[in-house]
């Protein structure tokens, strides 16, 4: 289900409850929404082939140094972020609670509860061993492997 669908679809009765990321989250407590538990998901991994990654080393260095850039950006310029990014992503205009909460005043809220952080914690190393063992427990991958291991966080300096 797609994440806007999943807040329909708790709202009309469809489902009791939903997996759903930023800014999806603000969205549903703006509504009155339970949020039940926030996890630590950053929310966005930068992939790159390792074939590409070997053959293009400057390119992938030069994409993960502006990469960490709009990390800061967003840290030091909240209000400027938000705007941006509420009009990148076409946040709507949200009512609730006799207010209406513009898009860049939503993507503030989503901004505060999900931290943009180019380095993994331990709690956010754990929250992926979880999913990928409970993968495996599903019969959704062949076998078991250590999270970590998939992980070169060598480019963060």
């Amino acid at each position: 289900m797609k994440m806007p669908i999943m807040e329909q679809a708790i709202m009309n009765g469809a489902v009791d409850a939903a997996f759903t990321g930023e800014p999806f989250i603000t969205y549903a407590e703006l509504r009155g929404l339970k949020v039940v538990k926030k996890l630590p998901d950053p929310a966005v991994v930068v992939v790159a082939r390792n074939d590409f990654a070997k053959e293009h080393g400057e390119v992938v260095e030069k994409f993960m140094k502006g990469h960490l850039a709009s990390i800061d950006y967003i840290h030091e310029n909240q209000k400027e972020s938000a705007a941006a990014l509420a009009k990148a992503f076409k946040v709507p205009e949200i009512e609730a609670a006799g207010k209406t909460w513009t898009p860049a005043e939503v993507m503030e809220k989503a901004l505060a509860n999900q931290q943009y952080e180019a380095a993994f914690s331990d709690e956010d190393f754990n929250f992926y061993q979880q999913l990928a063992d409970a993968n495996y427990k599903l019969k959704l991958i062949d076998q078991p492997f250590d999270v970590q291991s998939v992980f070169d966080l060598n480019w963060i300096k």
